[in-house]
């Protein structure tokens, strides 16, 4: 089923559990899949595990075992995102070239880069037990309990994410450095979540928040990729190959550098758009949508 509450669901708790249930079960079957493609599941496994979390900070207020359960998806997702940052390189080297003219001078550059990613049909490159433990939580989760009621718990829920991403907007408009853009990243992200498991209460009202959301988290999404990108340029200056002259990852780092100064003035501008400013005002109209959607 599709990552969303749907009127199936009798109450949050059910819920809670189903999509919990859904999404690991995806991500093991990502990772166990024959022949897959290791940089492909880890990619795909990474955003089940980013759902998953963003699922229990809807939920955060009613649910006694967050800490415990997040921490435990946290660092699942932890022993990915080294493997993931390798492909992710070539991606965002990719579509740097996507304009350039002369996109043939880079190729060493490229090479340099998918030598380091997971590829091919190798078998995934995942810590011992890392399987068990994902079937381990996903027996917990079979049996997750909230406590309170549906709304206040996801008012409450709503209303912490929506406040933390207002205040990462402040933090980023005053002081665009890599941590703050990905700070708000996180917070982007997790009210996209929201606005997706949320999507039936006023699909007309909701889906404008949702594709903004989205849009807003893809740019600081290759945000942040342009920034690992740039970390490696300076590893590669560092230690420079033959092919791979200083000329060469001068050139490379105007224009990553170029493209992240256009995405961090798209992303600010949607920011703007989104009324950061009255961070209280969503969790109650989403809530009041919430009560007459379960009551319909």
């Amino acid at each position: 089923m599709a990552y969303r509450i749907t009127r199936k669901d009798r109450s949050l708790q059910k819920a809670f559990r189903r999509i919990a249930c859904e999404q690991i079960d995806a991500a093991l079957a990502e990772l166990t899949a024959p022949q897959a493609d290791p940089n492909e599941a880890i990619h795909q496994t990474r955003k089940h595990f980013k759902k998953l979390r963003g699922l229990l900070r809807l939920v955060r207020p009613g649910f006694d075992d967050y800490d415990r359960e997040n921490a435990a998806i946290r660092d699942l997702a932890a022993t990915l995102s080294g493997l993931r940052d390798t492909g992710a390189l070539v991606e965002t080297h990719d579509r740097l070239m996507v304009t350039a003219a002369d996109g043939t001078r880079f190729d060493p550059v490229r090479a340099h880069l998918v030598a380091r990613a997971p590829g091919g049909k190798a078998p995934l490159p995942l810590p011992e037990g890392f399987c068990d433990a994902l079937r381990a939580l996903r027996d917990r989760a079979s049996a997750w309990t909230l406590r309170g009621k549906d709304g206040a718990i996801l008012r409450a829920g709503l209303a912490l994410t929506w406040a933390r991403a207002a205040a990462g907007y402040r933090a980023a408009s005053k002081d665009s450095s890599p941590a703050n853009i990905h700070e708000w990243r996180k917070r982007v992200k997790y009210n996209w979540y929201h606005s997706r498991l949320l999507r039936d209460i006023n699909k007309r009202r909701v889906q404008p928040h949702r594709e903004a959301a989205k849009r807003l988290a893809g740019l600081l999404g290759e945000h942040h990729d342009i920034a690992v990108y740039l970390d490696e340029l300076d590893r590669l200056a560092q230690n420079a190959l033959p092919a791979i002259t200083p000329a060469l990852i001068a050139d490379l780092k105007s224009r990553a550098l170029d493209r992240k100064s256009r995405l961090e003035a798209d992303a600010l501008a949607i920011g703007a758009a989104m009324t950061y400013e009255k961070p209280g005002k969503l969790p109650k109209l989403w809530i009041r949508w919430w009560k007459d959607w379960r009551r319909g």
